[in-house]
Order: structure tokens, then sequence, then C-alpha cells
């Protein structure tokens, strides 16, 4: 997981950017590169980045989901919507468990065949 402070400086930044947007604006139309120069450097929109939603990862961040593509990876594994797969990951059975009689009902399970099915 991100350190807790980066996430905190890309809501830093944030702020920056919505607090002087208007001015850079401003500043652009008129072509006055001087005074650009002098507002904070933070105050740029191209200096935040896209982080992950639930470990603040910088890196790989899908746009469409907002998460990272280790997130993704995992989440994929564990949806009931199967259309992503891995190579040489399995894709894990979908079970439901009933607590009143401690019974664990396997509803499907995924194999090659179903794998060589979605392929074409």
């Amino acid at each position: 997981m991100a350190s807790k402070s980066s996430v905190e400086k890309m809501k830093r930044i944030k702020a920056l950017v919505e607090k002087y947007a208007a001015k850079r604006k401003e500043l652009k139309e008129k072509g006055d590169h001087e005074a650009l120069a002098k507002l904070p450097r933070n105050s740029s929109a191209t200096r935040l980045r896209r982080l992950c939603r639930l470990t603040g990862r910088s890196r790989a961040v899908y746009r469409k989901f907002q998460v990272s593509r280790l997130v993704f990876r995992d989440m994929a594994h564990y949806t009931m919507v199967k259309t992503t797969t891995f190579n040489g990951v399995r894709l894990p059975s979908i079970a439901t468990w009933d607590p009143k009689s401690g019974t664990l009902e396997v509803h499907r399970r995924f194999g090659y065949v179903d794998y060589a099915a979605r392929l074409g």
C-alpha cells in the first residue's frame, strides 16, 4: 500500500490546482508567461497523478476503474462475471455457504472447456 503521505500530497496538489485554475487560464489567454512562472509549481494540473482508490498506488492505474492493475487482477478473480482470464491462473468456483446447515454448495466450477469456449 502506498504511504499516506503521498495520498495527502495529491489532495494538497488538487486543492492548489482548483484554487489557481481560473488565474492560470486568464494568464495563459493573455500570454503572460512571467506571471505564470511566479505561481506555485504544484498549481499546474500536470502535477496531479492518478492514484488507486483502494491502495493509493500511483503506477499502472486504470482510468476506467480507478484502481491499479494489481487490485484489478485480484478483483477479477472474485467476480461473478467471468470474462477476464489470466495465463496460468485458474478461475475460482462459485459457491454459497449455508450457515444454518453448515454446508457449502458449489454452483459452478470453471475448467479448460469454459476457457476454450470463451476464446471463440
